[in-house]
């Protein structure tokens, strides 16, 4: 039986930083307002030209540099730096909810087999319709109600903004792939994991908010085009016989036919069209990619 009493599970909490001056303060507020407290937090910098890092050690947070400046690799430094026997990873565009670092906890104490949690990714308060879209497919295909995932797939996906992990299973794969670059490497660990037979909890209480979707359609077709390479990435390694699934090239045109037929607020066509373009773009680009 694993370690799990309560003086002496500790959590590291990771944080990717990149240019983060405007929303870092709240994500760390947030943090230190929950009743559990972590062992320490570290800010993975990638090399910042604000202040992010001044307000890193303002929280005391520990700041490590991250010269690759991408999400993979600074997910793998916290990995590698932390001293907790739980990592805990979010974003620097997230407010963890005030019970996020307890329910992780209560998790961990409770299954001693538990090898990961991960939750949903949620907004709030959307200011247009480009963030009611996003929002909205954020929390598509989520459990309703807490769940083991074993099967490789999206539902009950582990975002790495929302999620936490044993230290050592983490080392155990290898950690994180650094050649996913921004996107895709919390999906491909996560992946790697269950089939490595990790036990590995979804929990819809489990929460984030995220302030960084998109809220604009230049700023969701640029994100739609990095999530399609990650795709690539992630088929190509996991699921080689799908590689040159064609279907991705057809659904922008059926998708946008569907959400005008059901007049959806939440599945404006535009939004959906430009969404789905761009990511079968961004897959016919993985895909051919060396």
């Amino acid at each position: 039986m694993r370690k799990g009493t309560l003086y002496m599970l500790t959590i590291s909490v990771i944080i990717p930083t990149l240019n983060a001056a405007k929303t870092l303060a709240r994500t760390l507020s947030a943090l230190l307002n929950n009743a559990v407290k972590p062992q320490e937090i570290l800010v993975i910098d990638g090399l910042s030209q604000d202040v992010t890092t001044d307000i890193a050690r303002e929280f005391g947070c520990a700041v490590i540099v991250n010269p690759l400046r991408h999400t993979a690799a600074a997910r793998q430094k916290g990995v590698m730096a932390a001293r907790g026997e739980i990592v805990a990873m979010t974003d620097s565009d997230c407010v963890p909810s005030r019970d996020w670092l307890g329910r992780i906890q209560k998790h961990f104490l409770q299954d001693c087999e538990l090898d990961g949690v991960g939750g949903p990714v949620t907004l709030n308060r959307p200011c247009n319709r480009v963030q009611v879209y996003c929002a909205a497919k954020a929390i598509a295909d989520i459990p309703e109600h807490e769940e083991v995932i074993t099967r490789k797939g999206m539902r009950g996906r582990f975002s790495g903004a929302n999620c936490a992990y044993r230290r050592q299973v983490v080392m155990n794969v290898g950690g994180f792939n650094q050649s996913f670059g921004a996107h895709g490497g919390d999906i491909d660990l996560f992946w790697r994991l269950v089939d490595s037979g990790a036990r590995l909890l979804f929990d819809p209480y489990l929460t984030v908010e995220h302030l960084g979707f998109a809220k604009d359609h230049v700023t969701l077709a640029r994100k739609s085009y990095g999530y399609g390479i990650a795709s690539a990435r992630l088929v190509r390694s996991h699921f080689p016989q799908r590689r040159f699934d064609l279907s991705f090239y057809w659904k922008p045109w059926i998708a946008t036919i569907q959400a005008f037929l059901r007049q959806d607020r939440e599945q404006h066509p535009l939004c959906v069209f430009i969404d789905h373009f761009m990511f079968a773009l961004g897959r016919a680009w993985g895909t051919i990619e060396k």
